[in-house]
């Protein structure tokens, strides 16, 4: 490394150190980081020119062009021989009427990551993080397509689906009770407020049971989806 570029990461580190500790811009300045930074690195032909707070996305000279969206998979259902499970941003199909050989089909982009799976019938339901419930149609696993969404008030963590309603556990916001019987235009008729943080859902009978982190498990029931009530729950000492 030269010495002019050794020079140039020792001021950077030290702007950093400053802009953390509230020197010249005052603690918790949003740009004191950028104006140090612009002091080290000025860009071309914008040199002396004002800061302006939340400026264009092209500010030093980079702008977005793209997105990764592949990425860690949190999420997986299984519906015959196909397998659906999350790849990032994406929902991808794959054929497992061969486990051991298992044959990629279709995906699907959506706007966050994909945090839990659900799959009934020709649909998979899909808890997407900070953009709630995404319905896909994968009649055509080659080519599966949105139909609906329900953009929830918390974070969609975890999804299942009984009985024409999709049960989602959405982080703060609890448990929350969606009606699909219109994949096109769902619904919400009813909700929880759990206690915790709702992680993930399973529904069986009248029962939505929901893994609430560190409020342990909490069983609601949900005979009438339009007002679910807690009937009980277990302290399980640690975060589900």
């Amino acid at each position: 490394m030269s010495l002019e570029m050794q020079t140039r990461v020792c001021a950077l580190l030290l702007m950093f150190v400053a802009a953390i500790y509230g020197a010249g811009g005052g603690e918790g300045d949003p740009f004191s980081v950028r104006r140090g930074l612009e002091r080290v690195f000025p860009r071309a032909g914008n040199e002396g020119a004002p800061l302006a707070p939340g400026g264009s996305g092209d500010s030093w000279n980079v702008r977005p062009v793209g997105r990764l969206a592949f990425g860690p998979c949190y999420a997986v259902a299984t519906s015959g021989n196909q397998v659906y499970f999350g790849n990032g941003c994406y929902v991808e199909i794959a054929d497992i009427f061969n486990p051991s050989k298992a044959v990629r089909r279709g995906k699907l982009e959506l706007p966050a990551q994909v945090r839990g799976l659900a799959a009934a019938g020709n649909y998979v339901y899909v808890a997407d993080g900070e953009s709630g419930l995404r319905i896909i149609d994968v009649s055509n696993p080659l080519s599966p397509r949105e139909v609906g969404s329900f953009d929830t008030p918390g974070i969609a963590l975890g999804v299942a689906v009984s009985g024409g309603y999709a049960y989602g556990a959405d982080g703060d916001a609890g448990l929350r009770v969606i009606d699909v019987s219109n994949p096109a235009s769902p619904r919400e008729v009813g909700s929880s407020d759990t206690p915790g943080e709702a992680r993930s859902v399973a529904v069986s009978g009248d029962c939505a049971y929901v893994a609430d982190g560190e409020a342990g498990l909490r069983v609601i029931g949900v005979s009438n989806p339009s007002s679910p009530r807690e009937l009980g729950y277990f302290d399980t000492g640690e975060c589900l």
